[in-house]
């Protein structure tokens, strides 16, 4: 009697611990599997999302409108945006004293390109309107919609379409507020009645412009 005891005894310890490490083997090995679909559905979803144009006309718009609380006006164009507004936000963000110099206008005073978006600003005879086309590029551009932005400090008038090709890009009316022939004959619908400074807060999603 005191043999089988003392066998059991003996034994059951071992037993133990080699049931505790195949448990923690296979916790690891779920681990493993777990982590590598989660990676998997990760790689994908950024094969998916990339070169496609992401918005920022929620910026856009709360920029305009800050210019506008600091000086009266609307800006002329993106140069005295990039002056008043982007610039100091870059340099209170970073120490490196060459953003105090260093511009994201490559393309001249009214064009702003970022994360496969056109944007083309306007001012309009009114120094209290202004415009925004956002217009997609890239390869992804048929994923996207172009969009056109009326601006003052109360509302937000909205136009929508497709792809604008190079040969209407061309023809893109030079005053910030086109006719509604202009807009028919570009493809631009508009989407919706004319929204407050409040509801337009959160009409398109978040992303800065640079």
């Amino acid at each position: 009697m005191s043999e089988s005891t003392s066998s059991s005894s003996s034994i059951n310890p071992l037993k133990r611990r080699n049931f505790k490490a195949v448990y923690i083997l296979l916790a690891l090995a779920v681990a493993v599997a777990i982590g590598s679909r989660v990676y998997a559905s990760y790689v994908y979803t950024q094969e998916q999302t990339h070169g496609v144009p992401k918005l920022a006309l929620n910026t856009w718009i709360g920029d305009l409108r800050a210019y506008h609380m600091k000086t009266g006006t609307f800006p002329e164009n993106l140069i005295k945006l990039e002056d008043v507004v982007w610039r100091p936000r870059r340099i209170g963000k970073s120490l490196d004293p060459a953003l105090l110099h260093s511009s994201v206008l490559a393309n001249g005073d009214r064009i702003y390109m970022k994360n496969n978006y056109a944007y083309v600003y306007g001012r309009s005879a009114n120094p209290h309107i202004c415009s925004v086309w956002a217009i997609p590029i890239g390869d992804r551009q048929d994923d996207a919609n172009t969009i056109f932005v009326i601006v003052t400090l109360t509302s937000v008038d909205v136009w929508k379409g497709a792809i604008i090709s190079r040969e209407q890009y061309n023809e893109l009316p030079h005053d910030a507020i086109p006719t509604n022939e202009q807009m028919a004959r570009l493809g631009m619908a508009k989407q919706m009645p004319t929204l407050s400074a409040k509801q337009s807060g959160n009409l398109f999603q978040r992303l800065l412009p640079f």
